[in-house]
């Protein structure tokens, strides 16, 4: 009983690192490395910016500079690499 029961966690336990891992498939922190290392490709980024919802509404403009929305220019690429 308790090596099945251990068996079930294990199994948990792997099935939540897999889940873990899948999330952050597009984390921008990791989008380079993933390419670099073929783990996704141009088009799977392209399409999952494509399916990312448009957040515009939530932007503030920020140091006093006034701009609409249209003047604002998404970037898509990773920050800090």
């Amino acid at each position: 009983m308790e090596m099945a029961l251990n068996i079930g966690i294990k199994e948990e336990s792997t099935m939540a690192l897999k889940k873990a891992v899948e999330d952050l498939k597009f984390d921008c922190r990791m989008i380079k490395s993933h390419l670099r290392t073929q783990k996704i490709t141009e088009e799977d980024y392209k399409k999952h910016l494509e399916q990312l919802p448009d957040c515009a509404h939530n932007a503030v403009a920020l140091g006093g500079v006034e701009s609409s929305v249209e003047d604002i220019t998404p970037s898509h690429e990773p920050q800090g690499f």
